[in-house]
């Protein structure tokens, strides 16, 4: 997962969707990076250290601890997990089928290939019946990600081109290029609070000559960490030194020649 990332899907009656990376956030005391779909519908995902992606819900009734587990990618073939922990309904299931290694002529490549699927276990028989009747089925493509989908009884998407970490897979459309042209994505510090030196972290879509401003809550400039510098597309660390600044709450703008981001941050000393 990176800030900028993209991918879109096709299915066969050329139906298309897209959706892409437009930066993270803290939910639950946790970053997660929030994938935002063509449609504006946004969700959010992070990896734990178990290898596990685990996605952030707001619908603490179907899922009360808020966070589920949507792919073990160090699980062992045929097996299956309960999608929230705490929801153990019948029908609330993932499950991984089997490692393939599969070309795509799409983004002409081969690739060892991981191959999920919602599941239950049949109450009678007390087997495990994987199936796309209730959840989704998804392949994961190694270094691309999701790259074949079949939603709940529904057509199958493939994917028809992505940029991952920058870059250009298979065929990107003009449009979504367009769509995420001159972003700025991200923008965060690391640490905050912090005592007197944090990391400012931003993503851009394309060169740009960036100025990082930093202002009060009454939004008047106290100075500046870069002035009209031109820096390439890309994620991009800078050091601010807030070592003669009083303790306090402030902005930090990040603007280029066509946006313009704020987030605060909290000195402590």
């Amino acid at each position: 997962m990176h800030i900028g990332d993209y991918w879109g899907y096709r299915e066969f009656f050329g139906d298309s969707f897209s959706v892409r990376i437009v930066g993270d956030t803290l939910l639950n005391n946790r970053r997660y990076y929030s994938f935002r779909f063509n449609n504006g519908d946004s969700w959010f995902y992070r990896i734990d250290d178990s290898m596990r992606v685990r996605g952030f819900t707001r619908d603490s009734v179907w899922c009360p601890e808020r966070e589920f587990i949507e792919f073990n990618l160090a699980a062992p073939d045929s097996s299956i997990w309960h999608i929230c922990l705490l929801g153990n309904e019948n029908y609330s299931y993932n499950g991984f089928l089997r490692n393939t290694i599969e070309f795509y002529p799409n983004i002409n490549r081969t690739l060892p290939t991981k191959k999920f699927s919602g599941a239950y276990i049949d109450r009678i028989s007390g087997d495990t019946v994987f199936t796309n009747t209730y959840y989704p089925r998804q392949d994961l493509a190694r270094g691309i990600g999701i790259i074949r989908f079949q939603g709940e009884a529904a057509p199958e998407y493939r994917l028809v081109g992505a940029i991952i970490n920058g870059v250009v897979y298979g065929t990107v459309l003009s449009v979504a290029l367009k769509e995420i042209d001159g972003e700025i994505l991200l923008p965060r510090n690391y640490p905050n609070p912090f005592n007197s030196i944090t990391k400012i972290s931003f993503a851009l879509t394309e060169r740009n000559k960036v100025t990082v401003t930093i202002l009060d809550l009454l939004g008047r400039r106290i100075g500046s960490v870069v002035e009209n510098s031109y820096m390439e597309a890309g994620v991009h660390e800078i050091i601010w030194d807030a070592e003669n600044l009083p303790s306090g709450v402030y902005i930090y703008r990040i603007s280029t020649e066509k946006f313009s981001k704020w987030s605060k941050a909290i000195l402590l000393k």
